[in-house]
């Protein structure tokens, strides 16, 4: 069995043999859709659960993902996958716990396939901090 990991929307020819030698062949498209998700939610508390906030989603060539505070300073910023998806926002800024409440994010970046990062259709959104 061959598996592939598709990055954009492509028609491929498929032809398959049985243990026999039987064959058939075939023409598939298959669409990639493009998605990305950025919880609304965490809880940097330590329990292990939502305690990072990250980008989820695959197919990301760059991204540049910030969250600012209620009164617009910018107290996170992630500008490699890595950071974004991995390493994540603690609910720290410098190394001290932000308080509860609301946040907002802003994102840029692409897919692979050069398509614009959005969620939901946007590049903005908020996300609430509960301990």
């Amino acid at each position: 069995m061959t598996t592939l990991n598709l990055e954009q929307t492509q028609i491929y020819r498929v032809r398959v043999t049985s243990q026999y030698g039987c064959q058939d062949e075939t023409q598939v498209t298959v669409f990639v859709q493009n998605e990305i998700f950025v919880p609304e939610l965490f809880s940097p508390n330590q329990d292990g659960i939502n305690d990072l906030l990250t980008v989820l989603g695959d197919g990301i060539a760059n991204i540049d993902f910030r969250i600012y505070d209620r009164r617009g300073v910018e107290v996170y910023r992630a500008t490699t996958i890595d950071q974004a998806q991995v390493v994540g926002w603690d609910g720290t800024q410098q190394g001290q716990d932000l308080p509860i409440g609301d946040y907002f994010w802003s994102l840029s970046g692409q897919f692979l396939n050069g398509d614009n990062l959005q969620v939901n259709g946007t590049s903005s959104g908020r996300i609430r901090l509960i301990r």
